[in-house]
Order: C-alpha cells, then structure tokens, then sequence
C-alpha cells in the first residue's frame, strides 16, 4: 500500500476520535451520558442507527456469506429486520409511559417486571453488545492489518482503544456524533468503492461469469 493509503487511514481514525471527544465534552450527568438529555433530533438518531447497524458484520460478513452460500442468504439476514418491524409495530408503541424516565434497557425491564427483569436484562445487554463489539474489532483488524504491518493481536488492540476511548468520555452523544460522520463516509465511499473494484474486474459480465450458477438460485441444491 502506498503512504497515500496509509496515511486516508490514519486521518479517519484521529477525525473520529476527534469528532467523539469534542462532542461529549459537555456530558457531566449519567442522563446526558445514557441518552443526551432526550435532545437528539429525530434525523440524527435516524443517521446514526443506520451507521449502526450497516457495520462490519455487514460490509464484510454479509458480503462473505453472500458469495460463500449465494442469494439464500440474503433472505436468511433480511429475516432479521421482520424483527425490527414487529418491535416498532408491537412493543415500543407500549413503552411511552416508561420512556419518561429510563435511561437503559434494564430500566424499561424493570418497569415492566421490577428488579429481575432490570438484572436479566442488563445481563443480556452486556453479553450481546459484547458479542457484537467483537465482531466490529474483528473485521477492524482486518482492515487495520491489510493497510499496516500490524499483527491481529495489535490490531484489536487498538481498535478497542479507540471505540472505548471515545464512547466513555461522551456517551451517547460521542457515539451518535461519529455514527453521523461515518455515515457520511459510507454513502461517499462504498458506491466509490463497489464501482471502481466492479470496473478493475470487467463489469457485471464479469462477475456473473465468474460466479457458480448454484450461487445465483435461490433455493440452493
């Protein structure tokens, strides 16, 4: 990889440290830490959970299923967001009256069930987002290693660093803030990036010739 490489790198990552530890340099209270004071605007929130959940388990893990199963499997992670569809239809529609004063998941449970449903599900919450936490710094390290001489090991490492630096000194403020700036650089970068790799192998007529046709059906054999 060139310097140039390394270097578009090496700025987004400081940008996006910056960009976190400038936004939560206000949050003093654990409201403001948790939920930043309720005064996120709809459009932000909106932004920011698409940059969530457009991760690595996406750009790279999705990609990598689709190509090593075929189109099955697209249908297998859209099942994912009926799920999303019956928790916005069915269950935050009830959550009006318990909104005023949570701040976490365990505080919903708990108004819905007291104190066992508050320590079940902060449980559950730091065993998934860990879950998922590691899946991000995997597929970090990957990238990081590709463009340095870094081992995974090293790699992991500092990716840790950065996402727990950022996200203890401003919350959910410095989460949603870079969320935002990494949603910019995703619309720019990815349809930049499908478009030049799609041109560097010769175009849709390349790619469907070099697929294996059990790949392209949906039901596979």
């Amino acid at each position: 990889m060139s310097y140039l490489d390394s270097a578009i790198v090496v700025a987004y990552l400081l940008i996006t440290l910056a960009i976190g530890v400038w936004s939560g340099r206000h949050v003093s209270t654990m409201k403001d830490f948790c939920i930043g004071d309720r005064k996120m605007s709809t459009t932000a929130l909106v932004i920011a959970m698409f940059a969530t959940l457009a991760g690595g388990g996406d750009t790279i893990g999705l990609t990598e299923k689709i190509v090593k199963f075929g189109l099955a499997y697209v249908f297998v992670y859209a099942s994912a967001h009926v799920f999303y569809f019956l928790v916005m239809w069915l269950i935050a529609p009830r959550m009006g009256k318990a909104m005023e004063k949570a701040i976490s998941p365990g505080d919903f449970a708990k108004y819905f069930y007291g104190t066992p449903g508050k320590i079940i599900t902060g449980l559950s919450v730091v065993f998934f987002y860990s879950a998922i936490l590691g899946i991000q710094v995997k597929s970090f390290s990957y990238l990081f290693g590709y463009f340095f001489d870094f081992s995974q090991t090293q790699a992991c490492l500092l990716a840790c660093f950065i996402f727990v630096f950022y996200s203890s000194i401003g919350g959910i403020k410095s989460v949603n803030s870079t969320d935002i700036f990494q949603f910019g650089t995703m619309f720019i970068a990815l349809p930049a990036l499908c478009y030049v790799g799609l041109q560097s192998i010769g175009g849709y007529d390349a790619i469907k010739m070099s697929v294996p046709v059990e790949h392209l059906q949906i039901i596979p054999r």
